[in-house]
């Protein structure tokens, strides 16, 4: 019984460690719900913070719910000024323009990723993995043709 209890009281104190932060569970019950004017402000912050592509993905969906899409536009661009080989976000911002309807514009931020690409494998493979990952199979495979 006392290896029960003592069970129990080690794993309460290590539970906050491996679970989320009250103010993620909030945003993500938020984003959840479609309250989207709610979870904005959490996500904007959460990327602040850290860095992370899915808060960033999740700050930019927040921004286009409540009709904010030009100010994700403009987060994405200085995002991938600031980042160029940044291709997840790139490849997002294609897709926030064709959530839009504008998918002339989507089509010239492809084919600028890929002639802009250096001339290094590892770039190659890294936006044709996003292509891939987004299933947008005819872009990864421009993007391998190259």
């Amino acid at each position: 019984m006392k290896w029960l209890i003592l069970f129990i009281f080690n794993f309460t104190l290590w539970l906050p460690v491996y679970g989320q932060s009250p103010e993620h569970e909030l945003a993500n019950l938020y984003f959840n719900n479609g309250e989207y004017d709610k979870a904005l402000g959490y996500y904007e912050n959460f990327f602040k913070q850290t860095g992370e592509p899915q808060y960033l993905q999740r700050y930019v969906e927040c921004l286009i719910q409540t009709n904010k899409a030009k100010d994700a536009e403009k987060f994405l661009q200085k995002h991938i000024k600031k980042n160029p080989q940044d291709f997840v976000i790139a490849v997002y911002l294609g897709q926030l323009y064709e959530k839009e309807d504008r998918k002339d514009e989507a089509q010239k931020h492809y084919r600028k990723l890929i002639d802009e690409l250096p001339n290094a494998v590892n770039a190659f493979l890294d936006l044709s993995g996003v292509f891939r990952t987004n299933r947008m199979f005819e872009w990864e495979l421009e993007t391998l043709l190259r």
